[in-house]
């Protein structure tokens, strides 16, 4: 071997350790990338969970209060309608008397 042909094969041999050396770091750092990647979106998502589940309680408390609300609605239209009846029946002993 010629001292050229031992210098080509020394350089050839790193080159070949840095292009390996270049794909392995470059491999490692797309999986860190992905890990982080994953670990921002899950992140997301829990937070997204949390906001949609305080929403939902919030949802409740304002549908039992709008049932209370239903309620006394209710319980005031049926004091009502005995006062109308109470009434018309007065007014009919009225009549009848005149």
């Amino acid at each position: 071997m010629t001292p050229l042909e031992i210098i080509l094969s020394i350089v050839t041999g790193i080159a070949s350790v840095c292009a390996i050396l270049g794909f392995y770091l470059g491999f490692r750092k797309d999986k860190n990338k992905d890990i982080q990647d994953n670990t921002q979106f899950e992140t997301s998502m829990l937070n997204n969970q949390r906001q949609m589940m305080n929403s939902i309680d919030e949802l409740r408390l304002d549908v039992r209060e709008s049932n209370k609300k239903a309620e006394n609605t209710n319980e005031r239209v049926i004091r009502l309608e005995e006062k109308f009846d109470s009434l018309d029946t007065r007014i009919k002993r009225i009549e009848e008397h005149q």
